[in-house]
């Protein structure tokens, strides 16, 4: 009898044991890294705009943990924000647009993309530098052949 009694109150006991919080680097993603960023963008650019390769004039942000308020990105994702002057369906060119392209943070694989417009999520869209590479007109430039100088010491 003793022994179901102290069965019973180790039951009774274990029922009062919370869950722990989850720990901090669970519960926060780290956004990817600006370099697998770009490669996403360019690989993924012929389902971001309709005429790709008719863009000029664009610019990209670094990746950010992309804002989960309101259900508008989901958890763990990475924002990078691309302004770019591209065509639309009719072909004519739209102008510079806000253009969110989220990625999973965990293995920055492109999710998808949502329109920011011409001013939206200033949240995002910070510390914008050129992005030629994205450019249609951009040629890759080729190395050069010629071995270099050295200087005479």
């Amino acid at each position: 009898m003793r022994y179901l009694g102290s069965a019973a109150l180790c039951a009774v006991l274990g029922g009062c044991v919370t869950q722990n919080d989850p720990a901090p680097s669970v519960a926060y993603q780290r956004t990817i890294s600006a370099d697998v960023a770009t490669k996403a963008v360019l690989a993924n650019r012929s389902t971001m705009w309709k005429d790709p390769y008719s863009i000029r004039d664009a610019k990209v942000g670094g990746p950010v943990t992309c804002p989960t308020q309101n259900g508008l990105f989901p958890t763990a994702t990475s924002c990078v924000c691309i302004e770019a002057n591209a065509k639309n369906s009719y072909g004519g060119y739209t102008g510079i647009r806000r253009t969110i392209a989220v990625f999973s943070s965990t293995s920055g694989a492109f999710i998808n993309t949502s329109d920011g417009g011409i001013v939206g999520f200033e949240e995002i869209c910070q510390a914008m530098q050129p992005f030629p590479q994205l450019n249609g007109d951009y040629v890759e430039p080729k190395p050069s052949s010629k071995l270099a100088k050295q200087p005479a010491t």
